[in-house]
Parts: structure tokens; sequence; C-alpha cells
């Protein structure tokens, strides 16, 4: 559901700006990190970048003001119509689609 995707190094930090990329393009982060400071999301987790995914389609709640702000739970969906996660996307939060690792499933890409 995503492009190939690396954990976040730590020479990276999770960008909590409002209305900007959590996390950069090409890599996801552990929602450990910031489960804290979110009451809707849990420490079981990743986040991903937006535009890393794919064959995704908008559905559930998705209210917010400027886009949808997560709080209405589970708003991003594959193609056919499984749930994948939830859509962070409004004007006070910073951009990123969290994935519960439940709904994960890694596959190592091999380089050439």
């Amino acid at each position: 559901m995503t492009k190939p995707v690396a954990a976040l190094t730590q020479e990276l930090v999770l960008n909590c700006l409002d209305a900007t990329p959590l996390v950069p393009a090409g890599w996801f982060d552990y929602s450990y990190k910031l489960a804290q400071d979110w009451s809707s999301i849990s420490d079981d987790g990743i986040f991903v970048n937006l535009t890393d995914m794919l064959n995704s389609v908008e559905g559930g709640a998705r209210s917010g003001c400027c886009g949808p702000d997560g709080m209405d739970g589970i708003n991003v969906f594959c193609t056919n119509g499984h749930p994948i996660g939830t859509e962070y996307n409004d004007c006070w939060t910073p951009v990123f689609i969290y994935i519960q690792l439940a709904n994960v499933i890694q596959e190592i890409c091999q380089s050439r």
C-alpha cells in the first residue's frame, strides 16, 4: 500500500509543525515516539508520508476544517474497501497517515 519506505534514521526527526509532513517522503517512523501527544494514536503503529501511499482511497469520517483531522478513526482504505489507516491532514495537525501495525505487512526489498 506504500512505495518502498525505510525506518527513519537518528539523523532525521519527526516534524511536528502544523500543516507540514510529519515524516519525510520515503521514510516511516514508529508511533510510540509520539503517541503520548495524540489521544487518537496508540503506540502500536507507524507514521507514513501521504505521498508514499499507493492504491488507497478516502472513506469513513473525514471531519476537520481544512482536511481530515483524524479524530474519527480510520479514513483511508485499499481499493477493495479494506481499512488501512488514518489520514491526518488538517491545518492544526502535522500531515501523515497513521497505520496500526496489525495492518502492516513488511516486505524486504533487495538492492539490485
